[in-house]
């Protein structure tokens, strides 16, 4: 092989890896640290007849169907949602999720924390991304909760799926 040929397959080896490479740096959707334009959760308090904190970006209670009750009558399809972060950063609850091998635009994520009979909800847009859709970073501000063992559930809806995650626990407090 002349040396032609030799620096010809050595540049394109070179190009490969620095394609290669690009790739492994692009931040994946949801988990970036650094700011971002997508828009963060809104949580606000509801207003309730007892003393039980609630939040909803609606501002009204609203009941949550079983899901038991709701994948026997929901015709869309049935999707898995996988929590990846449920812990206490900074002073937030923040968890992270993704629903694997479905790729949507119009799908709307729902964190919900409960501990007895508190509960707090923070919804966002979903974003799709190469191989899944990402439900992204949810935070609620841990001086908003009481001390003691939270669990998160994100529920993933939209026009042909429908899903939430197992149950994760998060500790609150010292």
């Amino acid at each position: 092989m002349g040396r032609a040929a030799r620096i010809a397959r050595t540049a394109t080896a070179l190009g490969a890896l620095t394609l290669t490479l690009t790739a492994c740096a692009a931040p994946i959707a949801g988990t970036s640290s650094s700011p971002s334009a997508s828009p963060s959760p809104t949580v606000s308090p509801s207003p309730s007849a007892s003393p039980t904190p609630a939040a909803s970006p609606s501002d009204t209670p609203s009941a949550t169907p079983s899901p038991t009750a709701a994948a026997d009558s929901d015709p869309r399809t049935q999707v898995d949602v996988i929590v990846t972060i449920a812990d206490v950063y900074a002073g937030n609850v923040e968890v992270v999720s993704y629903v694997p091998d479905v790729i949507e635009d119009d799908g709307e994520c729902t964190l919900t924390l409960t501990k007895g009979s508190e509960t707090y909800t923070a919804t966002r847009s979903a974003a799709p991304d190469a191989t899944s859709t990402s439900c992204g970073r949810m935070a609620v501000d841990d001086a908003r909760l009481s001390e003691g063992t939270w669990t998160a559930v994100i529920e993933y809806e939209s026009a042909a799926s429908v899903g939430q995650s197992d149950a994760t626990p998060v500790p609150v407090g010292p």
